[in-house]
């Protein structure tokens, strides 16, 4: 006689089944490519996720930004150009001492009626013949020296008649001269002072 065996219980095959599909549901979340297929990302969520960054790093507000967040590292080699820049953005205040060099300017960017009027200071110190003097041309107050120099009168070309010193000194141009002639001679200090604005 052949043996019987007992049938499944309901109770069994609702366990089974349970099992099976909680089996499945690992399998899925350990396949990335079905992660990420059940979680596209769209451009506006992008766009909203960076913008929430921005907003992070400019404390200041979106139209500020924080001094030196933008350094020259982080700028490519011309990125910048003139194009980009608002008229008035770049202010005295916001460049450097000596940032903008003769060589860092177009031939014609620089006109004359965007620069203050220039004015020439002079002082004359007449020096006796075997003596020795100064004289110093002084820029007024709201002017800055651009240049100088030193020029003489009253004794030609001799060679005993000469410069000494001539060189900027605080706001002025300062210059001393040796008469080592017979005549009388004047030495001439002048300073070329430019209207700061």
């Amino acid at each position: 006689m052949r043996e019987r065996h007992p049938r499944p219980s309901p109770a069994l095959i609702v366990s089974v089944v349970a099992l099976v599909a909680a089996l499945a549901g690992t399998a899925a979340a350990a396949d990335p490519q079905a992660t990420t297929a059940a979680k596209k990302v769209t451009k506006k969520q992008v766009k909203k996720i960076a913008n929430r960054q921005i907003d992070k790093r400019l404390p200041l507000g979106t139209n500020e930004i924080a001094d030196a967040a933008i350094t020259q590292q982080k700028l490519a080699a011309g990125s910048v150009s003139t194009g980009k820049i608002q008229d008035g953005a770049v202010t005295i205040g916001k460049l450097a001492d000596n940032s903008v060099s003769s060589a860092k300017l177009r031939d014609g960017s620089v006109r004359s009626d965007a620069l203050g009027a220039l004015t020439r200071r002079q002082d004359t110190q007449a020096i006796d013949p075997g003596n020795a003097d100064s004289a110093q041309a002084v820029c007024q107050s709201g002017e800055r020296l651009l240049s100088g120099g030193a020029g003489t009168s009253g004794v030609g070309t001799d060679p005993d008649w000469r410069v000494i010193r001539s060189g900027p000194s605080g706001n002025g141009w300062d210059a001393a001269a040796a008469n080592g002639t017979a005549d009388q001679g004047t030495l001439i200090a002048i300073a070329i002072c430019l209207e700061a604005g």
